[in-house]
């Protein structure tokens, strides 16, 4: 499924103004809590509908990047989340030796984690299109950074989090609202409703030779 696509001028470079906003909430964040603040069962009637768009892809991430390959994963809080889990392993599971070297060849630590995460989430939409498997790619690769530095015994769950988060909201958004939101993301993967094996390919492969050229160039 590949829809009409707005103009994202930004989505080619890295967004001083996400960096600002994220990093700025990110000194805000109180203790650890970081995301678990959100109240994913809160009433959004008073938001606007992009609100809660961005608002509930703040919630998917937190839920990936917190259940993502955890002993003790929790119930998800809805189906989005349910819908993204389901998505999101089944990309990694089908993509499980490239995601890996992927990540291990971008040589990502503390200091670039920001900027590579926006190389990387920039390069999946580098031609301009964009469609709900690109965006699973998305989550899938913040996964596997989670995966990645707790493996490193550095945790950077909140901070991955809020950069999946923030990135799908603010670059990603209005194209989430203009082709039925969330909603229709979970419809699309549904189990009542699944995916051939064709169209999951023709969404998921487009992005994956994205990450490979960019894991090939920075590898170098």
């Amino acid at each position: 499924m590949t829809a009409r696509s707005p103009t994202f001028g930004g989505l080619k470079s890295i967004s001083n103004n996400l960096f600002a906003e994220i990093h700025q909430q990110w000194r805000h964040l109180p203790g650890n809590q970081g995301l678990n603040s959100i109240d994913q069962a809160s009433q959004t009637s008073s938001l606007t509908p992009i609100e809660s768009v961005r608002k509930e892809a703040e919630v998917i991430a937190n839920d990936i990047v917190k259940n993502f390959g955890s002993d003790k994963e929790k119930g998800p809080p809805n189906r989005f989340c349910k819908t993204m889990r389901k998505t999101v392993k089944e990309v990694s599971d089908r993509h499980d030796i490239a995601l890996s070297s992927m990540v291990n060849r971008l040589h990502i630590d503390d200091d670039n984690m920001f900027e590579t995460f926006i190389n990387v989430a920039n390069e999946i939409f580098d031609d301009g299109r964009i469609n709900w498997g690109r965006i699973v790619v998305v989550y899938a690769f913040a996964s596997r950074l989670t995966s990645h530095f707790r493996k490193k015994d550095s945790n950077q769950d909140e901070k991955i989090a809020l950069y999946v988060g923030k990135y799908v909201g603010n670059k990603l958004g209005l194209w989430i609202l203009d082709n039925g939101g969330w909603d229709a993301f979970a419809d699309f993967f549904s189990d009542e409703n699944p995916v051939e094996d064709k169209i999951w390919k023709g969404l998921v492969y487009i992005s994956m030779g994205g990450l490979g050229a960019l894991a090939a160039m920075m590898g170098r």
